[in-house]
């Protein structure tokens, strides 16, 4: 079983991660090179290289990839905490409609091996609980590698 639990201190290790230099300029790295490639994909569009259809999914799918490019708040990962935290009793209570809303809100992915474990190997988190993700996958028995 594949188990992600925060440690007791997640609050100020999650406040170290969020600061880390390297972080912010990985996220404006990647910010950038998804932004050329919209500009790139324009281009092609224009010059007639890519059908309507083609264009538009590709293009929303940039789209959508650059909004999720930000750098989490503090106060946003406060509350990703609090909700963390809740979540198991949240998890028990909900319904199949409100755990999938309470995934797509937590998740930009979740990654199952269907074949051999039928568990959770990868999970992509939404900018503000990324820190906090980090920080329950750092434990050596999760099991869980954390995309970014």
């Amino acid at each position: 079983m594949t188990v992600l639990e925060l440690p007791p201190d997640w609050l100020e290790r999650a406040f170290e991660l969020i600061s880390e230099k390297d972080e912010v300029a990985s996220v404006k790295k990647e910010r950038q090179r998804v932004k050329e490639r919209l500009r790139r994909l324009g281009r092609v569009y224009l010059d007639g290289l890519f059908p309507e259809d083609e264009y538009r999914r590709q293009k929303q799918s940039l789209e959508t990839q650059l909004e999720s490019l930000v750098i989490p708040e503090i106060d946003a990962t406060k509350e990703a905490g609090r909700l963390l935290s809740q979540l198991p009793e949240l998890w028990d209570r909900a319904t199949l409609a409100e755990r999938h809303d309470l995934l797509t809100r937590m998740m930009d992915g979740v990654y199952v091996d269907m074949k051999a474990s039928r568990s959770v190997v990868a999970i992509k988190p939404k900018p503000a609980f990324r820190p906090l993700f980090r920080l329950a996958t750092m434990r050596t028995e999760s099991g869980v590698k954390l995309l970014q």
